[in-house]
């Protein structure tokens, strides 16, 4: 079966994944994120992981969708050959995102059954395919969904704010600045070019691919483009790393006392 967990339990476990991936490269985070569950009430590391995985496939196919629909609307649909590139790339992560459940779901757990490998592994494996399965079964993506979207908006929404500060944003953008959907855009390939696991937080790459978008595609200077890079990773990256960082001192959680209910 799934994993069971509260939705105040979910959201402090996961503000502490995401403080660890602010701090430690290689995605550690949601290593982090497994072991928390794992060490406060999950039945195996394997029904964590499978948590995990669920959670992260959903969002990614989440953020591509998103993604390219912002492309269409922010470019009035007619689509420079970079933005093209950037949809068709973005659709592709969805259908390989999509792929990768359903396969992960059935055939994948039963392929690693078959295989000569140690019972505890085979266990693993089953396990994590059984709480992938529940955590991607249709009740939750239509609970899931709408949360994930929500906070990607809210991304896009500081952003925007960001730029706003600067005299960057207006409603109807000219060359030089970001209007409602290129804000939404800007922030998802943001969010995507955190996957690159080298920094944590995907520091230095997130930053160079906003700059690189931002000239390339939306006619920022240089220096406009760096500014609202900097500024808004500071603004996102700064109060989770203080944020995270006060809650990871405090939470139970971390030391294995805390209740997933």
């Amino acid at each position: 079966s799934g994993l069971n967990i509260s939705r105040r339990a979910a959201t402090e476990i996961l503000t502490l994944s995401f403080w660890v991936n602010c701090v430690l490269p290689a995605k550690m985070g949601d290593v982090y994120r497994g072991w928390l569950l794992k060490h406060n009430g999950a039945t195996s590391f394997g029904n964590a992981v499978g948590t995990v995985i669920a959670e992260r496939l959903v969002d990614l196919a989440t953020v591509a969708l998103l993604g390219a629909a912002s492309t269409f609307v922010a470019f009035g649909g007619k689509l420079p050959p970079t933005a093209l590139a950037l949809t068709a790339i973005a659709l592709g992560v969805a259908a390989a995102t999509t792929l990768l459940l359903l396969v992960a779901r059935g055939f994948a757990a039963t392929l690693v059954y078959a295989l000569p490998l140690p019972d505890a592994i085979k266990s693993g494996f089953t396990n994590a395919a059984t709480s992938l399965r529940a955590g991607s079964g249709g009740r939750v993506i239509r609970t899931a969904l709408p949360l994930s979207i929500a906070i990607w908006i809210g991304e896009s929404i500081r952003l925007a704010a960001v730029a706003a500060a600067l005299g960057l944003f207006v409603v109807n953008p000219a060359a030089g600045q970001i209007g409602i959907a290129s804000a939404l855009f800007v922030a998802l390939v943001s969010a995507v070019l955190t996957v690159v696991p080298f920094t944590p937080a995907g520091i230095g790459i997130v930053e160079a691919g906003m700059v690189g978008i931002l000239v390339a595609l939306f006619g920022f200077t240089p220096e406009s483009a760096i500014a609202l890079a900097l500024l808004d990773r500071l603004v996102g990256v700064g109060s989770l790393v203080v944020g995270g960082g006060a809650l990871f001192a405090v939470s139970p959680y971390r030391r294995g006392v805390g209740s997933l209910r």
